[in-house]
């Protein structure tokens, strides 16, 4: 047995440090930074003001007066003229971040998931995005104006938006698709109802921008005056502190006499002031208002009691008015001395300055010995579990390893670490079987008994790698997004995930997904094929593509079609080592002009799609030619293939209804070509519909055999919201739900157990309780070959992610709803 493989030091230490170091480094970089802007900042401020009251109250206290009162209304009608300004800018950024969120998924994702899935992967990235005070979401729609993503209202996805009109009368989404289709981005206008608003519509700015990987449309908007009023609340909270000398401040009111603030304190909402009157009688507001409407604001002498006396000192205000806002801006000072008052403050401000440094030091020394010790903790323990498990899974991609689950700290890597050595000792154990069978049959019964070697090891190999994907996926959902460990995770789960499509690859000899074949745009399909392979094959082999047709559809599986190109491509690029010129050819030939093929490659009558994949490596001498599509045949170094691209290729093509033949000399380089017939039916326009994760509630009754899917079965319900009462056995299972046959919402079952398989339980438990929602999991699920049955609500198979059995739980209590 090959000894456990060693954490790779280097790395480990590399990553803890750079841990370390960051997190000290934004601690230090984000209290001096805030000590210095505040400290800087009051001691400016005050400095400024000090000199101001001081110099203009000795020349002349109304001049000085009036300066102040204009610079803050400068200050809120500047901010005022910003309100479309900034709404503009503010969208447009955020639409850029959300392009480049997209743009970033999408890349990263290629080659790796459907386009659906990346579809799905992009639209839930961006759907939770929250801004402007959480007002601010995204909006998406397709180039024919079909609703993708609604974040604010997620009940509108899917719906064509063409028709739908603004307040007055404007095609909103018909002409931002004009608009997008001239330039590809930009600004547009127009009004809409409001969310809190039962009625009316307001004025509102969006920025719409063009995502052309996907033909969607990205945007957001924001309304005119949630930004006035946002804009409003800053110049408040901006202006209600501001000072000058030792006794002045601003205050503020509407025309109507309502408070805005006064004296370093909001005062909005408080008791209407018309009324109120100085003890000489002058109705101060009613004059400040008259004041502030003329022009260039104005002066109001009355007398006030100051803040720690009683009797009334006289006073002078400067008022201005803000005619957009109806906002009334003024100041006021006593007319006596204030250079006491002054000297009181500087005293007041450097103690306060002195004990604020005195605490943030302290903060930080505390802060940062905490940050160190709990993150040499953390970082040390948990690089040390993920960097085992990735230096397992990147050794198990070339070869036989397995990995002690007595070195990892938490029971969920050591479970994935007894699921992948399982794994490892059943594909050994298969290799050794397949060789066997390689050395007794004849090349005729290879295939055939190869697809009947997948189906009967699909089952307990799934078992294994939903075991794997589960906990790591459960793993994934505990944490956060930005948790370091998640690229680590994310390694994980692709090496588990190529491990689930080898098996995929294998059933492909056993002709099971027949059904799943459809009218497909074959030119499309491989043009796609071909713009994947251009990133993943190396840039010195130059790629050339001719297309002697449009236009051709064929009866297929799309996502076989991407293999068979991208398996040919990669054979190519093997063969030219690294290096050479690969050819892509796709045109349509008539069923009579195979002059030159064998017997067995030569196509019948009748119209075929041909693609042929040409390169000018090493090629083949005709012995070579023989074995090039067996099962696990491959001149390739241990470590570097599996054997099975080229007979992937030949169970597709023939599955397909296909001819497949090769053309090959050594030193003169290799031709293939694929035919396909054309079945005369018309491409169907893809479907969009993606499917989310539902949770629920309610108790659920789980039987499966394998104990460590039992475990991570259970896992996945109780963080959807479900109870699980999960049994290995399915006797205990049966006995414990004739007991209480209503206390269970649900079951889900496994299929092949020992004693009872899934589908005797599934009849014993609705002899007991008739229509009780049953949902079917098994490892080698083949839905094109399952007999119909009224006893099972939902089958699924195995491997499957949370979301998936989300989706299932909830169609079958769906149905159970629906029936009598």
């Amino acid at each position: 047995m090959t000894p456990p493989i060693a954490a790779p030091k280097k790395r480990t230490a590399r990553l803890r440090a750079l841990f370390l170091r960051n997190m000290i480094l934004v601690i230090l970089v984000s209290l001096g930074l805030w000590s210095l802007i505040w400290i800087s900042g009051e001691y400016a401020q005050f400095r400024t003001d000090s000199e101001k009251v001081r110099r203009e109250y000795l020349e002349e206290q109304q001049t000085h007066l009036k300066g102040e009162v204009d610079r803050v209304a400068q200050y809120v009608v500047y901010m005022r003229n910003q309100t479309e300004k900034r709404l503009r800018t503010t969208i447009h950024d955020r639409v850029a971040e959300a392009w480049a969120v997209a743009d970033n998924l999408y890349k990263k994702n290629m080659g790796i998931q459907t386009e659906t899935e990346i579809r799905n992967i992009i639209r839930e990235a961006i759907r939770p995005i929250r801004f402007q005070g959480g007002r601010g979401y995204y909006f998406a729609f397709d180039m024919n104006g079909v609703e993708v993503l609604f974040a604010d209202r997620p009940e509108m996805e899917g719906v064509n938006m063409l028709r739908i009109r603004g307040g007055q009368g404007e095609y909103v989404v018909q002409d931002m698709l004009d608009l997008v289709r001239r330039q590809g981005e930009g600004f547009y206008e127009y009004t809409w109802s409001k969310p809190d608003k039962k009625e009316g519509y307001y004025p509102k700015i969006a920025y719409v921008k063009r995502f052309e990987p996907l033909g969607w449309v990205i945007g957001t908007g924001e309304y005119l005056d949630d930004v006035k009023e946002e804009i409003q609340k800053e110049v408040l909270d901006r202006i209600v502190d501001l000072r000058f000398g030792p006794e002045g401040y601003f205050f503020g009111s509407t025309f109507q006499a309502d408070p805005l603030f006064s004296n370093g304190k909001i005062t909005q909402g408080t008791k209407n002031l018309w009324d109120l009157t100085d003890p000489g009688g002058v109705k101060i507001i009613q004059e400040q208002i008259r004041a502030a409407k003329a022009p260039g604001g104005g002066f109001v002498p009355y007398a006030w009691p100051k803040l720690q006396s009683e009797a009334p000192t006289p006073k002078v205000s400067y008022v201005i008015g803000i005619p957009d806002w109806e906002w009334v801006i003024g100041a006021g000072v006593y007319l006596d001395t204030v250079e006491q008052t002054i000297k009181s403050h500087e005293k007041a401000l450097w103690a306060h300055l002195r004990t604020k440094i005195i605490r943030s030091v302290g903060i930080l020394l505390v802060l940062l010995g905490v940050t160190i010790l709990w993150s040499r903790y953390f970082s040390i323990r948990l690089e040390r579990n993920l960097a085992l498990l990735t230096g397992f899974f990147q050794a198990a991609a070339k070869g036989s390893v397995d990995v002690d689950p007595g070195r990892l700290h938490w029971e969920e890597f050591a479970d994935i670490a007894q699921s992948a050595n399982r794994m490892l000792a059943d594909r050994r154990a298969m290799e050794q079987e397949k060789t066997d069978l390689l050395d007794q049959l004849h090349q005729a019964r290879k295939m055939e008994a190869l697809g009947a070697l997948a189906g009967g090891i699909a089952h307990d190999f799934n078992n294994i790698l939903a075991a794997m994907i589960g906990n790591i996926e459960l793993v994934q959902l505990d944490l956060t997004s930005r948790h370091p460990s998640q690229a680590n995770l994310n390694a994980a789960m692709q090496a588990a995930r190529r491990a689930r499509d080898l098996i995929q690859r294998i059933l492909t000899f056993s002709r099971k997904s027949e059904d799943q074949r459809r009218p497909v745009e074959v030119v499309a399909v491989i043009d796609e094929a071909i713009r994947l392979i251009r990133s993943s094959l190396p840039s010195t082999i130059d790629i050339r593509v001719q297309k002697d047709v449009t236009s051709a559809v064929v009866r297929a599986n799309p996502t076989q079609l991407h293999q068979v190109v991208l398996n040919l491509a990669s054979n190519a690029a093997h063969a030219m080592d690294g290096q050479g010129e690969l050819e892509v050819v796709q045109r349509v030939v008539r069923g009579n002009d195979g002059k030159g093929e064998s017997p067995e490659a030569s196509p019948v009558d009748g119209d075929w799609y041909e693609l042929v994949v040409r390169d000018n490596g090493r090629g083949m001498d005709p012995a070579l030619i023989e074995r090039i599509f067996d099962p696990f045949f491959t001149t390739k170094e241990v470590g570097q293939g599996t054997g099975m691209g080229l007979a992937v290729v030949h169970g597709i093509v023939t599955a397909h209804g296909g001819r497949i033949q090769v053309d090959s000399r050594p030193g003169q380089g290799t031709t293939f070509r694929v035919r396909l017939p054309l079945s005369g039916e018309s491409a169907p326009a893809p479907s969009l519909a993606e499917g989310e994760m539902v949770s629920g509630t309610g108790r659920i009754l789980l039987v499966d055999d394998e104990p460590a899917l039992l475990d991570v079965e259970s896992a996945m319900l109780q963080h959807l919201g479900y109870q699980v009462a999960a049994f290995d056995h399915p006797e205990k299972a049966l006995a414990a739900f004739a007991i209480n046959p209503s206390g269970f919402d649900l079951v889900i079952t496994d299929r092949t157990m020992p004693g009872m398989t899934g589908e005797e339980l599934s009849r014993r438990l609705q002899d007991i309780r008739p229509h009780i929602p049953i949902i079917m999991c098994t490892g080698y699920y083949d839905p094109g070959n399952e007999e119909p049955d009224s006893v099972v609500f939902e089958r699924v198979g195995k491997p499957f992610s949370v979301r998936v059995l989300s989706e299932s739980i909830h169609r079958a209590l769906s149905q159970t709803k629906d029936r009598p």
